[in-house]
């Protein structure tokens, strides 16, 4: 998987709605700089996917799941990372 930076600020209608009502910015390799990059594997992972970001496979099928809470607030993501610490829930990258 690698993340990138966004090249400029984005406009509403850089925005397209999907049929499941949540928002998607499609960007070019040429418009993007890699910032990082990591071999997940077959592991489970959380991914942090609000900023520009790809999977990188080649014939390997892959799996997504979107796991949401019914949290009302919106927690940051050291909020996050220190709720799965303290539950076991979360094996930490080398």
């Amino acid at each position: 998987m690698a993340w990138y930076r966004s090249p400029k600020e984005l406009k509403d209608e850089d925005v397209i709605w999907t049929k499941a009502k949540t928002p998607y910015i499609a960007m070019k390799y040429e418009q993007v700089t890699e910032i990082e990059r990591c071999h997940i594997g077959s592991d489970v992972t959380l991914v942090k996917t609000d900023f520009p970001h790809a999977i990188l496979m080649k014939e390997d099928p892959r799996w997504c799941v979107s796991a949401r809470t019914t949290f009302l607030d919106n927690h940051q993501w050291d909020e996050i990372l220190t709720l799965l610490r303290s539950k076991n829930l979360l094996v930490e990258r080398q």
